[in-house]
């Protein structure tokens, strides 16, 4: 191998290198591209599970208040909330307007 060969293959060991230094730079732009978004997706998540915290905090009120029934039935529905039980607001409230159109029915509830 004579000097002129010995410096091509450096060239060349120094053009790979270069490549993968800007390809590790890109994936490094990639990866904190997808961190910033992950990061994002995550203080969404936590705003909307403080946002169903607080309004779930807030919906056994409301919805004794509105129905005004035998306080069995909000109890229960309390019960369900606190425990976990996997009701969200919307069933709950689902919950709440066939309980009323039931009591309106039959003209037993306030409505």
């Amino acid at each position: 191998m004579d000097k002129r060969e010995f410096i091509e293959k450096l060239k060349e060991i120094a053009d790979r290198m270069s490549c993968q230094s800007q390809r590790l730079e890109e994936l490094e732009e990639i990866k904190s591209a997808i961190e910033h978004r992950l990061e994002i997706k995550e203080e969404n998540w936590r705003k909307f599970i403080k946002f169903y915290a607080d309004n779930k905090k807030f919906m056994v009120p409301i919805i004794t208040q509105v129905l005004d029934v035998s306080g069995f039935v909000c109890e229960n529905l309390a019960k369900a909330m606190s425990s976990g039980s996997g009701l969200t607001a919307v069933q709950i409230a689902m919950i709440g307007v066939a309980i009323m159109e039931e009591f309106g029915k039959d003209g037993e509830g306030k409505m």
